[in-house]
């Protein structure tokens, strides 16, 4: 099974309380099971995470939001990118353009995940394909965070009129997700 890091428990929190501030953190947290309960106090920044307590996280906090849950997933990715992203990365990104953003997705997923390969290819003037292959578990929440987190790199790296498309997908029973990104 795979693994994200705690970073992304933890920036799960500090979205909770940018875009929800209204949510009692410790009401997201009661929606958890108890042994879930227990790993969230015990997480330390530089620890890796199963996937089912990520999920558990952003499933109960969508519910505390009262947001559908995928929903909820693209936002917290598109916020992740904008917020957890190193400053010096970001202006990398906004100099670099989008291209930048394409070929440096594979360091961007192992920042995050310890399965798995995101593998760009076909990258053209204002578009690209990426796949995410061999990874342990995850789920339609994951390609939910990815699809938020691809849209918000775009906007970060200046890219107008993008569109992302997400046509290939395990969840849906292909060997692999796949998106198709276009930018102007």
């Amino acid at each position: 099974m795979g693994q994200t890091t705690a970073r992304s428990l933890l920036c799960i929190k500090t979205f909770l309380k940018e875009k929800y501030p209204e949510i009692d953190h410790s009401k997201v947290l009661k929606r958890l099971s108890a042994a879930d309960q227990e790993s969230f106090k015990a997480l330390a920044e530089d620890h890796w995470v199963p996937y089912d307590l990520y999920f558990n996280l952003l499933a109960a906090g969508a519910a505390e939001a009262s947001c559908e849950v995928h929903q909820f997933c693209q936002e917290f990715g598109a916020f992740q990118v904008k917020h957890d992203t190193e400053f010096i990365y970001k202006m990398a990104i906004k100099f670099g353009g989008p291209g930048l953003m394409v070929m440096e997705a594979n360091q961007i997923w192992k920042r995050y995940h310890d399965t798995g390969r995101f593998y760009v290819f076909d990258i053209l003037a204002k578009s690209a394909k990426a796949r995410i292959e061999n990874i342990e578990g995850g789920g339609p929440m994951l390609c939910s965070v990815i699809l938020g987190f691809i849209k918000a790199g775009l906007e970060l790296s200046g890219a107008k009129d993008f569109s992302v498309e997400h046509n290939r997908c395990r969840n849906r029973g292909d060997a692999l997700c796949e998106y198709i990104t276009r930018w102007s």
